[in-house]
């Protein structure tokens, strides 16, 4: 009887043994399971870009936006749902590394960015001639920030100008310019070219041109 109940015993051991080699095996499969999903989701996650806000005036936009790195972001921005034309202000072939987060006028805390687009100025780019560098007021623009293989899209309007304005800004001031006006250039052999008003982000046509009056003098570019 004893030799009986010590075999039974010692079945209840070897069972109890490979339930938990069983119980081991099975939470070791678990683990290679859980682990990459989780792990993946975390990375998946850390390669996004989250716009936190955007706010805009009748010249300018505001776009704050959380990095998945410290690296540099680039932006585009335009008046097209293509992304073409860019605005002048972030426009890399006039001014280039205009459209990186990095450039001077931006703030960046780690992977927290301020990205201020617009100027009210106009200023030379590398084709020799003055861009008005701030956005047309009261009008639909896209972005798409692009941080490596990331990217992140989205719209904003800019602001109406204000009716009641009863002084005029100061013109802007360029010691390189003609005048010392620091007004965009003017394209004189093309009357269909639009031009933003640096001060109000009002757009411009041209009606006339000097040659239709002997004698006025136009000027330089």
């Amino acid at each position: 009887m004893h030799d009986e109940q010590l075999g039974d015993r010692g079945n209840l051991f070897s069972s109890v043994r490979q339930q938990e080699h069983l119980d081991e095996d099975l939470a070791r499969v678990m683990v290679r399971l859980i682990f990459p999903t989780v792990f993946g989701a975390a990375a998946l996650l850390g390669q996004t870009i989250t716009v936190t806000g955007v706010a805009t005036t009748e010249t300018q936009a505001v776009i704050r936006y959380i990095a998945p790195n410290q690296n540099a972001c680039t932006l585009q921005v335009s008046e097209s749902p293509s992304l073409t034309p860019l605005v002048h202000d972030v426009d890399p072939a006039l001014f280039p590394g205009s459209n990186v987060d990095s450039r001077v006028g931006n703030t960046s805390t780690g992977t927290e960015r301020v990205y201020i687009v617009g100027k009210r100025d106009a200023e030379t780019a590398s084709d020799g001639r003055r861009y008005s560098r701030a956005l047309q007021a009261f009008t639909q623009h896209y972005y798409q920030i692009t941080c490596g293989g990331t990217s992140a899209s989205g719209t904003f309007q800019t602001a109406n100008p204000p009716l009641g304005n009863d002084y005029a800004d100061t013109p802007p001031f360029d010691p390189a310019a003609y005048g010392n006006y620091g007004w965009p250039s003017i394209n004189w052999s093309d009357q269909t070219v639009p031009y933003v008003d640096p001060l109000t982000g009002l757009l411009l046509k041209r009606i006339s041109f000097s040659q239709r009056n002997p004698g006025i003098y136009a000027g330089p570019n």
